[in-house]
């Protein structure tokens, strides 16, 4: 997994400016080793935690489907 790629290849992910927050909070999990393939699900669980948006649950679900498929 290139770190470097994800970041580039993310940027088409943003729709919206707080698009580029959730997608920093995944690659610096990743960068730090915290959020690994067998643990994905759980950390993103832990960033939707007090969210009650459907919008923007259903923003961190595109996201991070979209990352979970690369990892």
């Amino acid at each position: 997994m290139n770190i470097e790629q994800l970041k580039k290849d993310s940027k088409r992910l943003i729709f919206e400016s707080r698009d580029t927050n959730k997608i920093d909070k995944i690659i610096k999990g990743l960068e730090t080793g915290k959020i690994t393939k067998d643990n994905f699900y759980d950390s993103i669980r832990k960033f939707t935690k007090n969210v009650y948006s459907d919008h923007s649950i259903g923003r961190w679900q595109c996201i991070s489907e979209w990352f979970y498929e690369r990892i």
